[in-house]
């Protein structure tokens, strides 16, 4: 038997929130600071930055790695190329 709470949450579509924080970074290129949002993820073991973001940044692609993401709920895996990028602080 399915708790109720369990069963109203399953029927409902429902938002999550995730923390994200406003930084600003300097684009090397332009020598301009920008605006970028970030995901925290506290529980990750690498920290990622989307293709958009390294292209508009010129950040420099040091190595491309293989991810085989497995999302709850989900028996499909797929295969995803992260990049390795630098990264001054």
């Amino acid at each position: 038997m399915v708790d109720k709470s369990v069963e109203k949450s399953l029927k409902e579509k429902q938002s999550t929130m995730l923390p994200t924080r406003l930084l600003t970074a300097l684009n090397p290129t332009t020598k301009r600071l920008e605006k970028i949002r970030v995901l925290l993820d506290a529980g990750a073991g690498l920290p990622f930055v989307n293709e958009k973001l390294t292209q508009k940044l010129h950040l420099p692609i040091l190595d491309e790695v293989k991810l085989y993401p497995n999302t709850f709920g989900s028996h499909e895996i797929q295969e995803h190329v992260a990049r390795q990028v630098a990264l001054d602080a």
